[in-house]
């Protein structure tokens, strides 16, 4: 799969509704920031009830509270609980999950989900142990979004894992010294090429964007993330100043974005991650990784 540690598991149908990401603030700054206390995820003011059921036979009320997810005890939708039951004990003490759902495009709220694991002898260099979660739709059964997290034997490990991360989105960075090109918000982004993809790229704290499309250069894609990182803070890798990194990766093909979002907090990489047939792909990617919080559950 696209993130590079999974495996086929289990799968199960449930309805979710999808909760509004509050912004914070209005002025440039840099994104990796100290705790995402300062990002409440909330759900709408007047929020509908949407069934949620594990078999055809069974199904209850679900209505999503309309204030504001409390940081220190979040709201997490059933069907992430429903999800998040298969982790083992060996990850679940420091594992994360987001607190929204996402749409699919087809405007449907009944979603599935897949759950994945893999273990040290199938997974990339370092890893222990990893999880994903990804989420379709039934109508065709697409792929629309994805959360996981991954714990390494180290912290260059975990850091490797998130370097090497672009590359399975058929991506790279631009060569430093390439033309620059502003895409808003106060961002100026290098521009370059892996082939016949066109990239733009950038540093932004201790994250890094970068961009691509084949054939034409991105700029309506940069300036969408550019727009959304101007006025919501990002988790921030950890340890600061020993070389923990963010990613944030957009490959823009003919049918949409596939959007990716990892970053490091020691030995610990977490990431969620977007298709086409999500709505607003590039913005939804972004407020699932905002939304992520630890899962005790």
């Amino acid at each position: 799969m696209k993130n590079g540690y999974a495996r086929a598991g289990t799968v199960a149908m449930v309805s979710a509704i999808m909760a509004s990401l509050a912004g914070c603030g209005a002025q440039a700054r840099p994104i990796a920031v100290p705790p995402r206390s300062s990002a409440s995820p909330q759900y709408p003011s007047s929020p509908p009830s949407v069934s949620v059921s594990n078999s055809p036979s069974t199904s209850r009320t679900y209505t999503p509270q309309s204030t504001s997810i409390g940081i220190d005890g979040p709201n997490f939708p059933s069907i992430t609980k429903m999800a998040m039951s298969h982790v083992s004990g060996l990850v679940k003490s420091s594992a994360e999950a987001p607190t929204i759902v996402p749409w699919s495009d087809t405007g449907s709220t009944v979603m599935y989900y897949r759950f994945a694991t893999e273990g040290s002898q199938a997974g990339p260099a370092g890893l222990i142990e990893s999880y994903q979660v990804t989420l379709l739709s039934p109508h065709p059964t697409d792929p629309v979004a994805n959360f996981a997290s991954a714990v390494f034997d180290s912290a260059a490990a975990a850091t490797r894992d998130v370097q090497n991360k672009p590359l399975s989105l058929g991506l790279a960075s631009p060569a430093p010294g390439g033309p620059r090109l502003a895409v808003g918000s106060g961002i100026t982004a290098t521009a370059g090429t892996r082939g016949s993809m066109d990239l733009l790229g950038w540093r932004q704290g201790s994250w890094v964007v970068v961009v691509g499309h084949q054939g034409s250069m991105p700029i309506r894609s940069a300036r969408i993330v550019a727009s959304y990182l101007r006025t919501h803070f990002m988790p921030a890798p950890e340890p600061q100043g020993a070389g923990a990194e963010g990613l944030i990766a957009v490959n823009v093909e003919h049918h949409g974005p596939h959007t990716e979002v990892a970053w490091q907090e020691g030995r610990w990489v977490y990431s969620t991650g977007t298709e086409p047939s999500a709505t607003d792909p590039i913005t939804t990617g972004l407020a699932l990784a905002l939304s992520m919080r630890r899962y005790g559950g």
